[in-house]
């Protein structure tokens, strides 16, 4: 589990794609062909692209 501001998630690549696909819902953002989501793994320093 991780922590975060909001409280514990569970599955963080879940999370990511819940908010990939609410930017992509969303009829107020005008521009989405190109929304990407991404986790950074601290104990690796990696950056990983999570993808819907």
């Amino acid at each position: 589990m991780i922590r975060n501001a909001g409280g514990v998630v569970p599955d963080l690549d879940a999370d990511v794609i819940q908010s990939i696909n609410r930017i992509e819902a969303d009829p107020f953002i005008p521009h989405k062909d190109s929304v990407r989501g991404f986790v950074y793994e601290v104990e690796t320093g990696r950056l990983r692209e999570v993808k819907p």
